[in-house]
C-alpha cells in the first residue's frame, strides 16, 4: 500500500487503542514500514472480518496476525499460479533430475532442454588445479533417456502443471463481499 494508506491505518490504530508511543515520529514511522507491506484492499476487507468476529475492537497482534495471513494466502496463490513462469516443463526449472539405476543407487543429471540444467552441468575431471579434480560428474540426462521418453515427461508435466488450483480463502472472501457467486461464473451452480 501507499504512504498515505498505512499512515491512515496508523492513524486508525491510535483512535482505536490511544497508545502513547504512537504519539512518537519514530513509532509511527516503523508502525507505517510494517503497513505498507499490505495490500490496502485486503487489509480493509480482513479488517472488516475481524471487526465483526469480535463484540470489541481485536487487539494489534491480532490484526497484524490477519493481515498476514492474508500476505501469506496472496504469496501461495502465486507460487500455484507458475504456468506463465516455466520455461523447462522437463525439468521444472531445477535444472536437474533424479536417476535410479536397477540397483537401487540414485544419480542426479543434468537437464540438456535449458539453461538452468546445461548450467548445473559439471565434470570433475576437467578442473585445472590439479589438488581438486575428482572422477566425480553431473551427466545429461540425453545419455540414460532418449527423445521420446524427454517429449513424454515434458507433456506430461505441462499437463499435471494445469490442474486446477485451489482458489485462495481471501479471494471467496472479497467475492462474497461484493455479491459475486463464483459457482456460478466457473458452471458449477
Amino acid at each position: 500500500m501507499d504512504y498515505e494508506s498505512a499512515k491512515g491505518w496508523v492513524r486508525l490504530l491510535y483512535q482505536l487503542y490511544q497508545h502513547k508511543p504512537l504519539e512518537a515520529p519514530e513509532v509511527r514511522e516503523s508502525y507505517i514500514k510494517v503497513f505498507r507491506d499490505y495490500e490496502n484492499d485486503i487489509a480493509q476487507s480482513v479488517f472488516d472480518e475481524l471487526m465483526k468476529k469480535h463484540k470489541y475492537c481485536p487487539a494489534p497482534s491480532e490484526i497484524f496476525e490477519a493481515f498476514e495471513d492474508a500476505r501469506l494466502q496472496i504469496r501461495q496463490a502465486k507460487v500455484f499460479d507458475r504456468t506463465s513462469e516455466i520455461k523447462c516443463y522437463v525439468c521444472m526449472d531445477k535444472g536437474v533430475l533424479g536417476f535410479a539405476d536397477g540397483e537401487g543407487r540414485t544419480f542426479v543429471l543434468y537437464c540438456t532442454e535449458c539453461d538452468t540444467g546445461k548450467a548445473s552441468a559439471y565434470d570433475g575431471s576437467k578442473i585445472s588445479n590439479q589438488k581438486y579434480r575428482t572422477n566425480y560428474a553431473i551427466e545429461p540426462l540425453t545419455k540414460y533417456y532418449d527423445r521420446g521418453w524427454i517429449s513424454e515427461t515434458e507433456q506430461t508435466n505441462r499437463l499435471a502443471d494445469r490442474t486446477p488450483k485451489p482458489m485462495p480463502e481471501y479471494v471467496m472472501k472479497l467475492a462474497r463481499k461484493h455479491g459475486i457467486n463464483l459457482r456460478a461464473l466457473m458452471g458449477r451452480g
